[in-house]
């Protein structure tokens, strides 16, 4: 999952400098692919443990955007059950 690969995104640089600094084609690719499946699994453990619903409140709680439409419902809200 992408979230996953997010939360894990500076390791892909180690990876990238293993392969470098050892020049053995089969080992990387071993790395790698344990790279690759270690995200997935990262990735779905935080959508299965609702991470990613605090993560997005959190979020929303700093995006002027989301701020301003929050005010705007409830303040139509309000006008509408007056």
């Amino acid at each position: 999952m992408e979230k996953g690969l997010a939360l894990t995104n500076y390791l892909k640089y180690l990876v990238a400098f293993f392969a470098l600094s050892s020049q053995n084609v089969i080992m990387t690719m071993i790395v790698a692919a344990i790279f690759g499946i270690g995200s997935f699994f990262l990735g779905w453990i935080w959508f299965k443990s609702d991470f990613i619903k605090a993560e997005i409140e959190v979020q929303n709680n700093f995006n002027l955007f989301v701020k301003q439409m929050r005010k705007s419902l409830t303040t139509t809200k309000k006008k509408r059950f007056k």
